[in-house]
């Protein structure tokens, strides 16, 4: 098959296109390498695919996508602080850009799209776990962006029959994640500063619980959106169903690494502290930056495990032993990483 993914470079979309390659089919990404690297997509020194720098919001997306039979629309700019510090340059990303790339697949006539949103679609939900047909009431720009994204896949189902999958993302972890950006996953973030020997900064009580999913299982998740015909038009959540606490994930990385570092505290609503533009003007309500510092999220994958028979297999101390072994791979690589 021909498999184009958008966002390639990054954490998601490279996991996914090594899998993709080593069973034979031939990739295409596509990535403005804002946030991917070319490390996550070469081995020996040499490309896994074919690669070409360019924006989803591109019109030359379309030409790239004739013969393409499944597309993967991971690129995003998924940082809260710069979503909120950049709404406009954001939006045009993660909302026109995925128009653009759904109106690509509708003129090339494309078997299938998988969209990638988020468990940010959620926020503002009360009842655990969260299950699919929910309520979807974001505020947050990224959320709002999401659930955009989500009513044109809708849309396209609907007007052309299109045939979208959609797929919530919860708290994604592992190899080849993005640990360099200005405000880095919560994993990340931990496991990189004590490797370094540095006392990380913890927001809020560190007792605020989420639902991390290991990226090879989700991986081979998104493998499955691909083969399965009971994954037409649908839309899936992919964690791992279970939840844990940051400070459960402080004390199992100190585990591994012996560093015996405590953390600074502060307070949740100092999260997004140091962020340019959220503080000029009417400012960010503390509240809800608290909020979102302080969110509970756990996934229901009882449909994923129904329809698609798949369920994730990685434990979190796993997980986060493999995590480890990446960044120590890529700090003897990178001095600056």
């Amino acid at each position: 098959m021909k498999i184009m993914i958008t966002g390639g470079a990054g954490f998601i979309g490279s996991n996914l296109a090594r899998e993709l390659v080593k069973d034979g089919h031939k990739v295409i990404i596509v990535d403005d390498f804002s946030y991917g690297s070319m490390f996550n997509l070469t081995k020996n020194g040499k490309p896994i695919a074919e690669i070409h720098k360019m924006s989803v919001c591109d019109n030359r997306v379309l030409e790239l996508m004739k013969g393409v039979d499944y597309v993967y629309h991971f690129a995003a700019i998924s940082c809260l602080p710069i979503c909120l510090e950049q709404p406009s340059h954001t939006t045009n990303v993660n909302v026109a850009g995925t128009l653009n790339v759904l109106e690509a697949a509708r003129l090339n006539n494309v078997k299938r799209v998988i969209f990638a949103s988020s468990s940010a679609v959620y926020e503002n939900n009360e009842k655990f776990p969260l299950k699919e047909e929910d309520e979807i009431n974001p505020h947050s720009i990224y959320g709002v962006q999401k659930y955009s994204g989500e009513l044109f896949c809708k849309a396209y189902r609907k007007l052309y029959d299109l045939d979208i999958v959609i797929v919530r993302f919860f708290n994604v972890y592992g190899p080849n994640q993005d640990y360099t950006r200005q405000k880095p996953p919560v994993m990340s973030y931990i496991i990189k500063e004590l490797l370094k020997k540095r006392t990380p900064v913890m927001y809020g009580t560190g007792e605020q619980k989420r639902d991390f999913i290991f990226i090879d299982d989700l991986t081979s998740m998104n493998k499955l959106l691909m083969e399965k015909e009971s994954a037409r038009n649908e839309t899936f959540n992919i964690g791992s169903g279970k939840v844990c606490s940051i400070n459960e994930i402080y004390t199992v990385v100190d585990d591994i690494l012996k560093t015996g570092i405590k953390p600074i505290r502060k307070e949740a609503y100092e999260m997004y502290e140091g962020i340019e533009n959220i503080d000029k003007g009417k400012s960010i309500k503390k509240e809800i930056v608290a909020k979102e510092t302080n969110k509970f999220t756990e996934a229901d994958i009882s449909k994923a495990k129904e329809l698609l028979g798949w369920e994730p297999k990685t434990g979190l101390r796993q997980g986060i032993l493999a995590s480890i072994v990446f960044v120590k791979e890529m700090m003897k690589i990178n001095e600056d990483f």
